[in-house]
């Protein structure tokens, strides 16, 4: 027998999509919401397990979220699902952290955390941008680098990296 505990619905008065959500190691709920169709800023909420608001922050102008993952110390990656291949780091109160560009094309889908903390996130070849890939990107504390990148051969039968499974 299933029944809703809470709903929180964001105070976005743009068209909503509302991005995945994850769960902090202190139960905290965290997802973005964002309009890809007008100048509104994406936005991450982080909501307490009781359904109230503990925070919230804008993301860049132009970034629309990927879906999150959050590693062992809170700290929260997404990449941009609008274009130009930038990833993001914030720290557990949404400070951001740091901001890799890898040149490439649109991320998409949920990014992953190796047993390591190695962070892997997929892009999408969409409106011309270059190709599919598959990152590997450390955390380094005050920026992120990329360890590797993957591009499936063209006939490989691989459209999309929607999201990411880590084997640990």
């Amino acid at each position: 027998n299933c029944s809703v505990l809470w709903e929180f619905v964001p105070p976005f008065e743009d068209y909503l999509y509302a991005i995945s959500p994850a769960v902090r190691g202190d139960g905290r709920i965290i997802f973005g919401c964002a309009s890809p169709y007008s100048d509104v800023k994406g936005q991450v909420y982080i909501v307490n397990p009781d359904g109230s608001q503990w925070g919230v922050f804008e993301l860049p102008e132009g970034f629309f979220p990927t879906d999150v993952a959050v590693d062992a110390d809170d700290t929260m990656y997404f990449g941009n699902r609008h274009c130009c291949g930038t990833f993001l780091a914030f720290d557990s109160d949404g400070t951001p952290k740091w901001t890799l560009d890898t040149g490439g094309s649109e991320f998409d889908g949920a990014p992953a955390i190796g047993p390591t903390g190695t962070v892997y996130a997929g892009t999408w070849k969409f409106n011309g941008s270059p190709e599919e890939k598959v990152y590997a990107i450390a955390d380094n504390g005050a920026s992120g680098q990329v360890l590797w990148e993957f591009a499936p051969p063209e006939d490989s039968g691989l459209s999309d990296a929607y999201g990411i499974m880590v084997n640990a």
